[in-house]
């Protein structure tokens, strides 16, 4: 209960500082922001619709690496099943900044008959497999845009290189921490130390050596599996090109670029955001969108991109997902495991 009391105070705090950087902005970038309102009204209604297919078609294949990663359970989740939980787990993602995401998609495991501890962690490893293909694209698409001469990547090339850097890293320790059991020891091991008994973390001892063993557990299964891994990455790379694909489709019956030139942008684009810390990229993303964009379309075409882009990655599945969390009948733990 105090947990939950912390998660919805954070929460909170977490809206009111977005709400205060939001007025800031608009008031500070007034006119482009009307500028951008503008440039909204005039994209094609065929272009409209393309982006919420696009947004549907990334839920899709989320709902196949969901329902992939039960393969080898008794408790084996349908396609559509993965479907919904991707929106429902969209709906807490919003309304929690992030941090709310990881939880929904254990509890919603759960209610479909998956243990806790298993559910926990296929959730990490997801987030890994994740971050994986994050890296991957966006160190292909930086590679791709630089020697094709994109001003912007060549002008912050030093920058990209210290976000391709920190990603590297970030994912070199997930994926190792996954699958070697001496690393994920020596992790808890680590953890014992510097949160023993008396320290001021101490409390979130017993939850990071549960999350490490069911992490490092779940990804040693599916590092066996080698065939499963591959796949599972691969239709990362497919769920993020639905997004990657949406600047592209909003820009290029405007302006002479193309849709792959806007895939590799957005993929570098996530990729720095990701390494910056802020709740779900916010700001983050926004900040390296425009810079980005900026330097091949014009500043209220790249802004009204930005909103719509986060319209249809978050607001749209925001919505279905609260219909979704709605009717979603709530269902005893399994195994007798608490969240």
């Amino acid at each position: 209960m105090k947990d939950k009391k912390k998660e919805i105070r954070n929460s909170i705090i977490k809206w009111a500082v977005i709400f205060i950087i939001l007025i800031i902005v608009y008031f500070w970038k007034q006119d482009l922001i009307m500028d951008a309102v503008e440039n909204i009204k005039s994209i094609p209604v065929y272009a409209s619709i393309l982006c919420v297919v696009m947004t549907l078609a990334y839920f899709s294949v989320e709902g196949l690496i969901i329902s992939d990663m039960t393969r080898y359970e008794t408790k084996k989740l349908p396609w559509h099943k993965g479907f919904l939980c991707g929106l429902f787990c969209a709906f807490y993602r919003l309304i929690t900044l992030g941090s709310g995401s990881g939880f929904a998609e254990i509890y919603y495991y759960n209610s479909n008959g998956v243990a806790v501890s298993k559910g926990t962690g296929m959730t990490l490893v997801q987030y890994t497999f994740q971050k994986i293909a994050i890296g991957i694209f966006g160190i292909l698409s930086f590679i791709f845009l630089y020697f094709s001469g994109q001003k912007g990547i060549v002008k912050y090339s030093g920058y990209m290189l210290l976000g391709i850097s920190v990603i590297t890293v970030v994912v070199v320790v997930l994926v190792a921490i996954a699958v070697s059991k001496k690393l994920a020891d020596i992790v808890i091991r680590l953890a014992e130390k510097f949160l023993k008994e008396g320290t001021k973390f101490h409390s979130k001892l017993d939850s990071i050596r549960n999350n490490v063993i069911n992490f490092n557990s779940e990804g040693r299964r599916i590092w066996s599996h080698k065939g499963q891994f591959a796949f599972i990455v691969l239709l990362n790379f497919i769920k993020f090109i639905c997004w990657y694909s949406i600047p592209g489709i909003l820009l290029a019956q405007q302006f002479s670029v193309s849709i792959p030139q806007c895939i590799a942008l957005m993929a570098v684009t996530n990729m720095i955001s990701c390494v910056m810390l802020t709740p779900s990229g916010i700001g983050a993303l926004e900040f390296v969108f425009c810079l980005l964009f900026s330097t091949i379309v014009t500043e209220e075409a790249a802004a009204a991109s930005l909103i719509l882009y986060r319209f249809y990655t978050w607001i749209l599945p925001f919505v279905i997902g609260a219909v979704i969390a709605g009717l979603h009948k709530k269902t005893k733990v399994i195994e007798g495991e608490t969240l």
